[in-house]
Formats: structure tokens, C-alpha cells, sequence
């Protein structure tokens, strides 16, 4: 396995980058201790949710929804320990969260995705689904952040 791109006190996170097109703009596989005793392997996808030809019309949970973040733990019995290099991941469900939001741009996703990653891999962001309410308000001021961020500078 690779090394991570992401490491700190709360865990690692590689990047995960795929040679499919598809909605996928940031990817991460995310190994986090502390997170859960079962499952501390856990998948952060963000997508866009715009019409792509040959896939399925996505899912919007309200009208102005532009993208999708959706964070999976992934099953230990299958991958005990998954390789980023290697998928698709064997995914458990219900997701652990799942967040619906607009108003930004697709390189702004980005950069979202990686302040998320950052905030996991301190310590700072549990990626469990009982931490749902927290990831949802991370989201909103990180979105809240970089729109002003971006009015002030032009």
C-alpha cells in the first residue's frame, strides 16, 4: 500500500483518484482508530449532481442541490484492510452521512473535500454516523468560508 497523503493524530487518508469519468471530485479512503471500534475504514465521496449521459438522473433532496457528500464505513470482513489503489471498496450501509448542498464551484469541492480530510486526519471531525450533525455544520461554515474568502479577494 501506498503512502498516505493525509496523516495526523486522529488517522491517514490517501487520495483516491480514478481513471473513470464520472461525478466523482474529491475521493478519499480514510482510516480513522478512533472513529469506531468496528469499522475505522471509511470512504468519503463528494459528487457532482448534474445530468451525465449513460448514468441514471441523480437523486436531489431539494431543488437548488448541486452536489453530494456521502461518507461510508466499509466492511471489515471484506477489506480488513483496503488498499486505495484497489477497488471499488466493499461498502456498508446505511451511510455514515450524507449531505446535499449547492452554491459553489466544482474546484471549491475540491478544496472542501481536503479541509474535511484535514479536519478528520487531526482529530477534529469524527467520520461516524453519530457525528452526522457535525459534519453537516463543518460543511456549512467551510462553504460560508470560502464564498467570503472569495469576495474579499476578487
Amino acid at each position: 500500500m501506498r503512502e498516505p497523503d493525509f496523516e495526523g493524530p486522529g488517522g491517514k487518508a490517501w487520495n483516491i483518484k480514478s481513471a473513470i469519468p464520472s461525478p466523482t471530485l474529491a475521493s478519499y479512503l480514510i482510516y480513522a482508530p478512533y472513529s469506531h471500534p468496528v469499522w475505522p475504514y471509511k470512504w468519503l465521496s463528494i459528487i457532482h449532481l448534474r445530468d451525465e449521459p449513460g448514468i441514471d438522473p441523480p437523486t436531489k433532496y431539494h431543488p437548488e442541490a448541486e452536489y453530494e457528500l456521502i461518507l461510508m464505513p466499509i466492511d471489515p470482513e471484506a477489506m480488513p484492510h483496503p488498499d486505495p489503489d484497489e477497488q471499488p471498496f466493499m461498502i456498508l450501509v446505511p451511510p455514515d452521512v450524507m449531505e446535499q448542498f449547492h452554491g459553489i464551484t466544482d474546484d471549491e469541492v475540491k478544496e472542501i473535500g481536503a479541509i474535511l480530510i484535514q479536519n478528520v486526519i487531526a482529530g477534529l471531525l469524527i467520520p461516524d454516523q453519530d457525528w452526522r450533525r457535525h459534519w453537516r455544520k463543518m460543511l456549512d461554515q467551510i462553504i460560508v468560508f470560502i464564498k467570503n474568502r472569495y469576495k474579499e479577494t476578487g
